[in-house]
């Protein structure tokens, strides 16, 4: 999957990858849906169609550790 003019779903998840890889301590990340749904599918160890297909909200925060990902609730 690309998207017109994008970047592959292989090279976003290789550099997701690589950068989730070459994390040390917490971390904080603001990212858009599309990014979300890869690192989430990648700490959830998903394939490319699964981890596409995850809910891509605008408004959700999500904590991600070695125990899986979870979407936090908070008051706006």
């Amino acid at each position: 999957f690309a998207p017109e003019g994008g970047e592959p779903y292989q090279h976003a998840a290789d550099r997701l990858r690589d950068w989730l890889m070459s994390l040390v301590g917490p971390v904080i990340a603001v990212t858009h849906g599309m990014a979300c749904c890869i690192l989430r599918g990648l700490i959830l160890d998903l394939g490319g169609d699964e981890s596409l297909a995850l809910d891509r909200p605008q408004d959700a925060l999500f904590r991600a550790g070695r125990g899986g990902v979870e979407r936090l609730a908070y008051a706006a």
